[in-house]
């Protein structure tokens, strides 16, 4: 008989947050098997200890695989800039 926990618990279990759980379960990309809906959600515990024996140098780095890679920029984070307001115009006119 298998064992299963809440969604919390996994998320504790895995070291991400509760949210990126239910992000991922928005994405269909939730790689665990799950019983009930909504609060009652459980997740085997079988069905993660083998996604962690997958996932475990991911994890270890900080990296997650369910993630879209980030784009290479040699080493330097870019971060777009946010459009100046000019002074005195309002928006729509």
């Amino acid at each position: 008989m298998a064992d299963w926990i809440t969604l919390q618990e996994t998320a504790e279990r895995i070291g991400v947050r509760k949210g990126t759980l239910c992000m991922w379960r928005n994405r269909n990309k939730f790689p665990f098997k799950t019983k009930g809906t909504g609060k009652t959600l459980e997740v085997e515990i079988t069905s993660i200890d083998a996604w962690l024996v997958d996932h475990k140098d991911d994890l270890l780095k900080g990296r997650n695989r369910l993630r879209k890679p980030m784009k290479e920029t040699g080493g330097v984070k870019t971060v777009a800039k946010k459009p100046t307001k000019k002074p005195g115009r309002k928006p729509g006119r």
